[in-house]
């Protein structure tokens, strides 16, 4: 982008001149973003919330306001932040839009029933799903649109979901078999464990520990909503064993009713227990009944 020395009120009459503004998303916890512009370059439409880049480099996010209040000592304006500070122009280096961005959740990588359990050549993304016997695996080489494969995980057998008249498509599938067969039998493995667990919990059975790695622990007692980041979570307590948790969490359910009626809260909040599995480096929440 070239820079001009152009006034900032000069700028501000040209708020028809943008960058384009995009966000791209290959994998679930990382967005691209292109289309920041220099503050002296142009300044933001009014109401416009922003990303910005502040000039020692740090990220916030602010919306612009030009009201009188906020022009009366000869700012042009100033980026006004949720938690009540302020930014002024000269403390930003540049802005993008952020409303004008949206990413497709559609791809596998934000569906939360997957989890990424391997990575290829930074272009092949392997997701599995507990009991689901076949792998999803997105590729997202090239300048093109993505495309999905489906693989076995019993016989490590591919068919392309997209059909694509790329080149390296067959390429591709030979990177995918090689991989399948230096992983094979973990995979296996992996895949009868979370069957059999899954099995057993729609029969109404509790799991055997010598047929799955669920239910071992340790157990992560949590005040949780299902609306927000669970960087939020309010955490309780943890505990190794099933009699502990179990003991935790009647306890937790009484006290949390307790609260919710003495103090309101802004997002509908629940007590919950979540275990760490250590197989595949994820958690997962447990049902009350699993703790019996």
């Amino acid at each position: 982008m070239q820079r001009t020395d152009t006034s900032l009120e000069r700028n501000k009459k040209a708020m028809s001149d943008h960058n384009e503004v995009k966000a791209i998303s290959d994998n679930f916890q990382t967005v691209s973003l292109t289309g920041f512009t220099f503050i002296a370059d142009r300044l933001p439409n009014d109401c416009e919330v922003c990303l910005i880049v502040e000039t020692d480099g740090h990220l916030s996010a602010a919306c612009w306001d030009t009201g009188t209040l906020r022009t009366r000592d000869g700012e042009p304006g100033i980026f006004y932040q949720s938690r009540g500070g302020v930014l002024y122009v000269r403390d930003v280096l540049a802005w993008l839009p952020i409303e004008k961005c949206s990413i497709d959740i559609n791809k596998v990588s934000w569906n939360p029933e997957y989890h990424l359990i391997a990575s290829l050549a930074d272009c092949l993304m392997v997701y599995a799903k507990d009991a689901d016997p076949c792998l999803v695996i997105e590729y997202t080489g090239g300048d093109r649109e993505d495309v999905v494969f489906k693989m076995d995980i019993n016989t490590g057998k591919i068919c392309v979901i997209d059909e694509d008249d790329r080149d390296e498509i067959d390429s591709i599938k030979g990177l995918l078999i090689d991989w399948y067969d230096n992983n094979k039998e973990k995979l296996v493995a992996n895949y009868r464990k979370a069957y059999c667990y899954v099995l057993e919990q729609n029969n109404g059975r509790e799991s055997n520990a010598n047929e799955t790695e669920y239910g071992k622990g340790p157990f992560f007692l949590l005040v949780t909503a299902d609306e927000w980041n669970h960087d939020d979570d309010r955490w309780l307590g943890i505990y190794v064993s099933k009699k502990d948790a179990r003991e935790a969490y009647d306890r937790a359910v009484v006290w949390w009713a307790e609260e919710q009626r003495q103090i309101s809260f802004s997002t509908s909040q629940r007590v919950a227990m979540f275990e760490y599995v250590d197989f595949d480096d994820r958690f997962r929440e447990v049902d009350r009944k699993e703790l019996d």
